[in-house]
């Protein structure tokens, strides 16, 4: 094959990523369209469904409608599903069938289940494989243990084991969709007293979003982390960080708005589970309304990083923030290289990161200016919308029933933008092979 054909070649992969999410979101979506998927008394277009699809399997947890109730118990089903499926990856899936089925799989075949599965090298991509099946299975099934010691007693045997498994899976995949319904609270406003609900909730959201590549780590090395691969030591430390430091500032900014009610150790237990839960996961123990303003801002932080590379989470992704971070840090310094844990930055990776969070800034202003002028709500309310859709997040100051069509649409675009933009951005500057081109003499440009 000649070069301009392996680059092709390469190409497609991304091409197949977005067209087999498309078609699990658009079976999906006329699954829901179904008439017995949704309760009686309420009907569902198109538009709704592929709604509801889309942010099922971008695993995000943006809703026009109301899950509990709209949706019969097969609507439920087939959401938890897409939701599943949009966790895992679909790619994860199809990588699986691929390695264990084909017997001599391509050199194409290959590199794309390396990329799907998070692995660094092929090699690594079987064990990866497996530790994301069992290691999924495993999570959600202790979650949704845990939860059933609160939830059987409350709503029964049969009821309490489907919640519990319910919002297992939509927490460790997270996805942020709940079938409590809106009359107790939404979301988790009814369990803002009670750490078990939380501290489950929100473990199963670190674990499903600190990457398969972490878990393997873990699973090979315990607690020797010095062993760990340069990816999980990056990502360990940033998302450390970023727990401690969002719930942190958000204690102080909420102690006396949104949390103004709860005794200090709610304070810290609902400081700690918002910070966790702006990851990406989109399950709300208090109103996002009642958030200050310097609430919110500190909300658009959490919520545009995200999760980690190779995880069940969105977002611009821990690694990449570190990089940029890094990169700040080592101009300020004047040094040329940036160095961390004895190991050298590739400028490969700076480009990659500095132009996913270009390409997702310019995402979310554009995305916000649209629905602004088309719907006319307020700048704060709409931009908060953006960011939680392209984040993958799910969380919303309330005006995700009000978007007009054209705004919904704007939404969906964002959601599947945001489960496959940086993976698919990652995957073109990974496997392009870089053009040979004549040498020209360089200048500088006038920066700040």
């Amino acid at each position: 094959m000649n070069k301009k054909g392996k680059i092709k070649g390469k190409r497609n992969y991304t091409t197949i990523i977005l067209v087999s999410f498309l078609l699990v979101i658009l079976v999906g979506a006329g699954l829901l369209c179904l008439p017995f998927a949704t309760a009686e008394g309420f009907t569902t277009s198109f538009h709704t469904a592929l709604f509801t699809a889309t942010s099922a399997t971008c695993v995000t947890g943006l809703i026009v409608v109301d899950t509990a109730t709209h949706w019969t118990v097969f609507g439920k089903i087939v959401i938890i599903l897409l939701i599943q499926i949009g966790g895992l990856g679909i790619m994860t899936i199809i990588s699986l069938i691929a390695i264990f089925l084909a017997k001599n799989s391509s050199l194409s075949s290959r590199t794309l289940a390396m990329q799907a599965a998070g692995a660094v090298s092929y090699q690594e991509v079987k064990r990866t494989l497996k530790t994301i099946f069992i290691g999924t299975g495993s999570f959600e099934f202790l979650g949704a243990c845990v939860l059933s010691i609160r939830f059987i007693p409350r709503f029964g045997v049969l009821k309490g084991v489907a919640y519990s498994f319910f919002h297992s899976v939509s927490a460790f995949c997270n996805a942020g969709f709940d079938i409590f319904g809106t009359e107790n609270g939404a979301s988790l406003t009814q369990f803002s007293n009670d750490p078990l609900v939380l501290i489950t909730i929100a473990l199963l959201i670190i674990f499903g979003g600190i990457g398969f590549i972490v878990w393997g780590d873990t699973a090979r090395h315990g607690v020797h982390v010095k062993r760990y691969s340069f990816h999980s030591k990056i990502a360990l430390t940033t998302t450390f960080v970023l727990l401690v430091f969002g719930t942190a500032s958000l204690l102080v900014t909420e102690m006396n708005t949104s949390f103004s009610d709860m005794d200090w150790g709610e304070k810290i237990l609902n400081a700690f589970f918002q910070s966790t839960t702006l990851r990406t996961a989109g399950f709300a123990a208090v109103d996002q309304a009642s958030l200050s303003s310097a609430g919110t801002v500190i909300s658009y932080f959490l919520m545009f990083i995200g999760g980690t590379a190779g995880s069940t989470a969105g977002g611009l992704k821990t690694t990449t923030f570190a990089v940029l971070v890094l990169t700040v840090v080592t101009i300020l310094r004047r040094r040329n290289e940036i160095v961390v844990f004895k190991r050298k930055i590739s400028e490969k990776s700076i480009k990659s990161a500095c132009s996913i969070a270009f390409v997702y800034l310019a995402a979310i202003i554009a995305s916000t200016v649209l629905i602004c002028a088309v719907d006319r709500m307020s700048a704060t309310d709409v931009a908060f919308e953006t960011v939680s859709a392209i984040g993958t997040v799910g969380l919303t100051k309330g005006i995700t029933p009000q978007l007009g069509l054209v705004s919904e649409y704007v939404i969906i675009v964002l959601m599947f933008a945001g489960r496959l933009g940086g993976m698919s951005f990652m995957l073109a500057f990974s496997t392009a092979k870089s053009k040979q081109v004549t040498e020209r003499p360089s200048e500088n440009v006038i920066i700040g």
